[in-house]
């Protein structure tokens, strides 16, 4: 396998990871923001502690903020692993290129 393939694959493999690391982020997000809406409609805790508590949790963000950012990761990650396959489909498809040239 030639190096700069070798290298895509490599890079592919951490895009893939990024996004799995990406949506356990954005899952927790979600978890968080329901446990505390359940502890609000339980009235375990008051409105004032929820958006306080939540506010805390999230730094300042929204949970729509929040998710809106993993998505936009996530797309960007599905990008880049679609480059990654195209240059390993170029990078193979100019092998065979150049195999054809030297048998004929």
């Amino acid at each position: 396998m030639k190096e700069e393939t070798r290298k895509l694959q490599e890079r592919k493999k951490r895009l893939l990871e990024a996004i799995e690391f990406t949506k356990q982020k954005k899952k927790e997000i979600i978890r968080l923001v329901q446990k505390l809406a359940g502890k609000l409609s339980s009235k375990s805790i008051t409105r004032h502690q929820y958006e306080e508590e939540l506010k805390k949790a999230l730094k300042d963000r929204t949970a729509e903020q929040w998710i809106k950012y993993y998505d936009d990761y996530i797309d960007y990650y599905h990008y880049q692993i679609k480059l990654c396959d195209k240059l390993i489909k170029q990078e193979k498809f100019g092998r065979v290129k150049q195999k054809i040239k030297q048998k004929a």
